[in-house]
């Protein structure tokens, strides 16, 4: 009974210790996450990203090199299917990630490694998907959100949509209704970063292979964060009196 009783009072603690430093970091913005789980993860993993491509814009009479998204939807048995220009860079997720509150002042902020970024993503190779969408998810795709503050991104008009190689489309009597190259044009067209959100990840063998440790160290991840947020606090407590 009494072990009992000492193990739920280490779970009230423990919990009682989450929230509470869950709540700060939430109200400050200062926190440290470690995610050795994601960087077993990315290992054999690409994740697609929306490529933009070379293109010239019109300014005046003055013709401009420049790039974007191209734009291009064709419709089909009351179905739509949005071209997603696509590359294929190796997996870059976040390991170690500290943040040092709100505003503008000199801090030790940093990411490691950083996120993907706009030079790998355009030094890999352009590939071209197809998302088939309903006429409900097309006009959702096309209501333009700056942000999605849902946790796994928000899905149009509440459905899953199927995205492939345009190499497996049959695009036979598709009638293209939109070819927008480069966005500047204010046609009506569907925001393609929501739609790719639904774009396959690329997993080798050996990634699959190794997804139980990744899981693993996700569990593990949860205590060191725990450890590693108020140990974050005493260095921004030392730092930022020195260099503001």
């Amino acid at each position: 009974m009494k072990s009992r009783l000492k193990i739920t009072g280490y779970v009230v603690c423990l919990l009682s210790v989450f929230l509470l430093e869950g709540y700060i970091s939430l109200y400050t913005g200062r926190y440290t996450v470690i995610d050795l789980g994601g960087a077993i993860d990315n290992i054999g993993k690409q994740t697609p990203h929306l490529l933009e491509e070379a293109c010239r814009e019109t300014l005046g009479d003055t013709q401009i090199a420049t790039s974007d998204y191209h734009y291009q939807v064709w419709e089909k048995d009351d179905m739509f299917y949005v071209q997603l220009p696509l590359a294929y860079p190796p997996a870059d997720e976040t390991v170690f990630l500290h943040r040092s509150g709100y505003g503008e002042k000199n801090t030790l902020a940093c990411t490691w490694p950083n996120v993907v970024t706009q030079e790998k993503i355009q030094a890999a190779p352009l590939e071209h998907f197809i998302a088939i969408l309903s006429k409900e998810q097309y006009e959702d795709a096309c209501e333009w959100c700056k942000f999605d503050l849902s946790l796994f991104g928000k899905k149009l008009a509440g459905k899953s949509h199927r995205v492939y190689p345009m190499n497996e489309v049959d695009m036979t009597g598709a009638k293209k209704i939109v070819d927008l190259h480069p966005a500047t044009a204010y046609d009506k067209r569907p925001q393609l970063c929501r739609v790719a959100k639904e774009a396959p990840t690329r997993r080798t063998w050996y990634n699959y292979c190794l997804m139980p440790l990744s899981w693993a160290a996700e569990v593990v991840d949860i205590p060191l964060t725990i450890i590693a947020t108020p140990i974050g606090w005493l260095v921004d407590a030392i730092y930022e009196p020195l260099h503001n």
